[in-house]
């Protein structure tokens, strides 16, 4: 008992030092800029949720329309704690960029059953430029990613807990999985692009019910699968819509206890904005600088600028949602050979399934898609580098002789430790937007193949058709 006590207390406080980490790189300076930037006219309409006058909130009705209410919702939690300030509407993003490292760290350990791969996963992604930038602006990603990697970790817990069971368990009976759906529900609820979550977990939890049943026979096996089908089709889909449908109370006009179809019925007015929406991300065809097609964001094409600002002396500020190819390609070589493994053993549910599953499963949509859409940016690969981060963890778990293992899998730790604190330490300016020299952008910057002037900082300062060639614009 003292044992088992010991270890959960050593596991806890590993747990407790990656987010220390993680609070420390996403709060230090979160007030700054003091002003909203790119995209957080989110938080604008966060403000106009919260009822709070045109004067303070500096518009009068929602703009982003666009997207789900939810991730709105969130935001407005720390405007109606600090008021209209930056501190405000960063706070939720941040506080959710803390929470998705506790995620992995959960989910990886839960997969690799190692609490070194656990912590290398999470420190990953505590220390990683993408992830900081984006728990520090008031921007919706940070929500889908989190959420939907809390749907898998929960998921996990659920299927986990099916083995050695001949047959189903009741779904009212799995609260893991309605958690899941809950979740799951929240990343959609937030931006469509957890559509791409959402469909992984279904999927998913089929594979961990058809596992938890490969020996029950006949009629009895058919019944399994209806139940199966059944369950999920209420908890992964139901559910999730429920948790879509509800994050609309308030935002709609319309009489909720109408008839759907008659006019001016609330669900009429909701079926209406989702056509509305629709229409718009079909019809998405204006040009940006910082657009960079899907297969090139681990190679770090072109991050997207998100804030410049001239200062004196010729100095820049610059703010950079900056991919780390030199941790993330790595990963993305472990996600593949987790892949391989799923199809050259045909296993059932094995972590490999569920790394495989998840990363190409909400990336590999995007390079069909960023071939009709102009403007996609290579922080939508936001809700896949969790997963990649548990990819590398299990990768490390699974190094090859046994005898030195624990060696190997240490060194690797460090080296991959080194690596991500010495690619941090060089992105800092970027991620905090501290004050640099032109040629001290050029410096840190891993491409800057744009056919520019030696003396031309590389800002667009209007959105326009991205430049050629490979660069940080």
């Amino acid at each position: 008992m003292g044992g088992a006590r010991s270890a959960i207390l050593r596991a806890d406080v590993w747990l407790f030092v990656t987010l220390v980490v993680a609070c420390a790189t996403r709060a230090f300076q979160l007030s700054q800029p003091a002003r909203v930037y790119f995209d957080e006219f989110y938080a604008q309409d966060a403000c106009v949720y919260l009822g709070l006058t045109p004067a303070v909130c500096g518009q009068a009705v929602e703009l982003t329309w666009m997207h789900p209410p939810l991730g709105k919702w969130f935001i407005s939690t720390g405007i109606a704690i600090f008021g209209f300030e930056p501190i405000g509407w960063r706070l939720a993003a941040c506080a959710a960029g803390i929470l998705l490292v506790a995620v992995v760290y959960l989910l990886c350990h839960r997969l690799t059953r190692s609490r070194l791969a656990a912590v290398v996963a999470a420190g990953l992604v505590a220390l990683d430029p993408l992830a900081i930038s984006m728990s520090r602006i008031a921007m919706l990603d940070i929500f889908t990613a989190t959420a939907g990697a809390a749907a898998i970790l929960f998921l996990v817990i659920d299927g986990q807990g099916l083995r050695g069971q001949p047959a189903l368990t009741s779904g009212l009976m799995r609260p893991w999985r309605l958690a899941a759906g809950i979740t799951a529900g929240v990343a959609v609820a937030t931006k469509w692009s957890g559509l791409l979550i959402l469909v992984v977990a279904v999927v998913l939890a089929l594979a961990y019910d058809r596992a938890a049943n490969q020996e029950s026979r006949g009629a009895h096996r058919m019944r399994s699968r209806a139940t199966s089908i059944a369950w999920t089709g209420m908890l992964l889909v139901v559910v999730p819509s429920l948790v879509y449908v509800l994050s609309y109370i308030g935002r709609l006009g319309g009489d909720l206890v109408a008839l759907p179809w008659a006019e001016g019925a609330w669900v009429r007015e909701l079926a209406a904005r989702q056509a509305e929406m629709l229409a718009f991300h079909l019809g998405l065809d204006a040009a940006h600088s910082s657009a960079s097609p899907a297969w090139s964001w681990f190679l770090g094409q072109r991050p997207v600028v998100l804030f410049h600002e001239p200062v004196t002396g010729g100095a820049v500020r610059e703010i950079v949602a900056l991919v780390n190819p030199v941790i993330w390609l790595p990963a993305l070589g472990a996600s593949v050979a987790a892949a391989v493994t799923v199809i050259r053993t045909r296993s059932g549910v094995i972590p490999e399934l569920v790394i495989g599953l998840t990363v190409f499963g909400t990336y590999l949509p995007w390079l069909l898609l960023s071939s009709d859409r102009s403007q996609v940016f290579a922080y939508y690969a936001l809700p896949t580098l969790p997963f990649l981060a548990v990819g590398l963890g299990w990768a490390i778990s699974r190094l090859p002789a046994p005898a030195g293992r624990a060696l190997a899998g240490a060194l690797a730790a460090v080296a991959l430790a080194a690596v991500a604190v010495a690619v941090f330490i060089l992105w800092l300016p970027f991620i905090y937007g501290w004050p640099m020299h032109p040629d001290a952008v050029r410096a840190r910057a891993l491409f800057t193949d744009c056919g520019r002037s030696s003396g031309d900082s590389g800002v667009q300062s209007n959105p326009s058709s991205p430049p050629a060639g490979w660069c940080l614009r």
